[in-house]
């Protein structure tokens, strides 16, 4: 027998997505690594740090409220909303890496404020409902389904890092 944390598990489906694309992940399996992500970003510098990650394309929201987050989710529209898809460009530097788009930094300078705001507003719902416990929470209950395309035999089995 074989046991993984939902830290593994979020390992996996982004070395299975990198391998086969987004779109081949389940709902289940995009809203985890999603919410996995954009937490990690927003709880390790708000939401200017969240816009440092090139992630426009996943529904964070969305997301969110899979994972039953709906006031974390509420927020995070709010954010999204004062820099829209659109506005979000970032340009590829001759070492291959992107990097945000002047405009896109400009936009970002005229809306800190409120993005600083709203990364506090974020923290106290993170803490509310212990971003960790829901993530584990959910692939414990979505464990089957999450594990659907991951190469994992019957033997691996999740652990809670809560139980240890």
């Amino acid at each position: 027998m074989m046991a993984i944390t939902y830290h593994d598990l979020a390992s996996l489906i982004e070395e299975y997505s990198e391998r086969n694309g987004m779109a081949s992940l389940s709902m289940k399996q995009l809203s985890f690594y999603v919410v996995y992500v954009a937490s990690g970003e927003i709880d390790n510098g708000g939401f200017v740090r969240f816009y440092e990650r090139n992630i426009q394309h996943l529904d964070v929201e969305h997301a969110y409220r899979q994972l039953e987050m709906p006031l974390a989710a509420d927020v995070i529209r709010r954010a999204l909303e004062l820099v829209p898809d659109e506005a979000r460009t970032y340009v590829r530097m001759p070492t291959g890496l992107f990097q945000k788009s002047p405009a896109f930094v400009c936009l970002l300078d005229n809306v800190e404020e409120a993005l600083i705001g709203l990364s506090r507003e974020y923290f106290i719902c993170s803490r509310n409902y212990n971003t960790d416990a829901m993530l584990e929470s959910y692939a414990q209950r979505e464990w089957e389904d999450l594990r659907i395309g991951l190469a994992l035999d019957a033997s691996v089995v999740l652990v809670l890092e809560s139980a240890q």
